[in-house]
């Protein structure tokens, strides 16, 4: 049924003469008040609603009026009258409780933390707390000059904010340096090279900075390039296809399941797909689906994030994306191709609020059960929705009141402060890092920790 949120009526079906369609009381069992609601293939967010007595679908009597009626008509696969997008007016968000770090002083003048109620955040029933607040654990690699005064400079970010694409002096990631199963802050300065401060397995990491490796080598040698390139396809030039690293994101991952990456990518047009033989050859790109690409509204790499990635355990890759309206899936058939797109999310997108020059946005698995979740850097702190294993995602909650935006949630910015989430404990589970003027915060994951099953 859909019913009016205000009057509490549904839509009925009259049967009158001319098919149109009323605000009726509820009736169970009454098939003139069930719908179906049916994607409209290659065309994310968009749906025919179908009625369930004969198969008709909603339409507009006199499109571009202003007192038209809504009536039902034999399904039309061209008529964009029939076609209906499902947008929040106000899309309900709510929090986790929350915890916080409280001091403890000692007699040998060490500093250590409890962990202590919070009150910052509004409870949602039922929830459990998921991230400790944010707690500053080393004085180093922050904007602000006592830190060091980083700034990146010439670096191109990946859609998420997470390292992957080129990084130039004064970037800071998390990578794991010494074998220990934790992730390590590392950190390019132009006259050292790639520095690190190690994880101590408690969620801080050590005062002093090792270097990890000289940024160029005198002795260092690469393999040669071939004189031809494997494939002439997914470059920048017109012959290459015109592919633009700002606007048209590529892949590598096995859709096919037998072991060997393909070449993906998400051009003007929609996705292509390149296969990998067994010889290690590609072949001819194959255009698999109209979807997630500049012709549909997904603008740029920044504004719209876009991933490969399994949605379900043990499934085929799928492409996941931020889309105009929220959070768009399309899932992979396993043979290169992938089905129709389909938004799953009413959040973390253009329409709910969020934006590239506020926000960052990746896909990763907090809870541990092995499905990726949406994160999103908004402007109250960090929000999750969690993901169900069959493509859906929950309704977002706000899981950390820190590394936002807004001034009360720190302030962050998406051009000075790298966001990111890593196990820096070895415990298995991803902690939220950020990289703020004066230095390195964590907020520890504390899901498995408080929450049943």
């Amino acid at each position: 049924m859909i019913r009016n949120a205000v009057t509490g009526k549904v839509l009925d079906d009259s049967a009158a003469a001319d098919r149109a369609v009323r605000q009726w009381d509820t009736a169970d069992g009454n098939q003139r008040q069930q719908w179906h609601v049916v994607p409209v293939e290659g065309e994310a967010g968009l749906y025919f609603i179908e009625g369930a007595t004969d198969g008709a679908v909603l339409d507009i009597d006199e499109p571009g009026a202003d007192d038209t009626r809504v009536v039902l008509r034999e399904h039309d696969d061209g008529a964009e009258s029939q076609r209906w997008r499902f947008v929040p007016a106000e899309p309900e968000r709510t929090s986790d409780p929350a915890l916080r770090w409280a001091a403890l002083g000692h007699w040998n003048g060490r500093q250590s933390w409890r962990l202590a109620p919070s009150t910052a955040l509004r409870p949602a029933p039922g929830a459990s707390p998921s991230f400790s607040n944010m707690l500053l654990v080393l004085e180093q690699f922050g904007s602000d000059e006592a830190a060091g005064q980083w700034k990146s400079e010439g670096v191109t970010r990946a859609p998420g904010g997470q390292p992957g694409w080129w990084a130039g002096a004064g970037a800071r990631f998390l990578a794991n340096t010494t074998g220990a199963g934790r992730a390590d802050v590392v950190g390019l300065k132009p006259e050292e090279g790639a520095v690190t401060s190690s994880s101590r397995g408690d969620g801080t990491f050590d005062d002093e900075q090792r270097v990890l490796h000289p940024l160029q080598d005198e002795e260092g040698t690469f393999a040669p390039i071939g004189d031809e390139p494997v494939l002439r396809a997914f470059g920048h030039d017109e012959k290459a296809g015109g592919w633009l690293a700002d606007k048209h994101p590529r892949f590598l991952g096995d859709t096919t399941g037998d072991g060997r990456l393909d070449l993906v990518g998400c051009h003007d047009d929609g996705v292509w797909v390149s296969l990998q033989d067994e010889e290690g050859t590609f072949a001819d790109p194959l255009y698999v689906l109209d979807a997630f690409g500049v012709d549909q509204g997904w603008g740029t790499v920044e504004e719209h994030p876009r991933f490969l990635l399994r949605t379900t355990g043990g499934g085929s890759l799928d492409l996941v994306g931020f889309g105009p309206q929220g959070v768009v899936v399309s899932r992979g058939r396993g043979d290169g191709t992938f089905g129709p797109a389909k938004l799953v999310l009413n959040d973390f997108g253009l329409a709910q609020g969020w934006t590239s020059a506020k926000h960052l946005r990746f896909l990763c698995d907090v809870t541990g059960d092995g499905n990726p979740d949406v994160v999103g850097f908004g402007d109250e702190g960090v929000w999750v929705s969690h993901g169900r294993g069959d493509g859906t995602f929950e309704q977002a909650q706000l899981v950390c009141s820190g590394f936002g935006y807004n001034a009360d949630s720190g302030g962050w910015r998406v051009d000075r402060h790298p966001r990111f989430l890593a196990d820096i404990t070895g415990d298995g589970r991803v902690d939220i890092v950020g990289f703020g003027g004066p230095g390195v915060y964590v907020a520890r994951n504390l899901f498995r920790r408080f929450r049943t099953r």
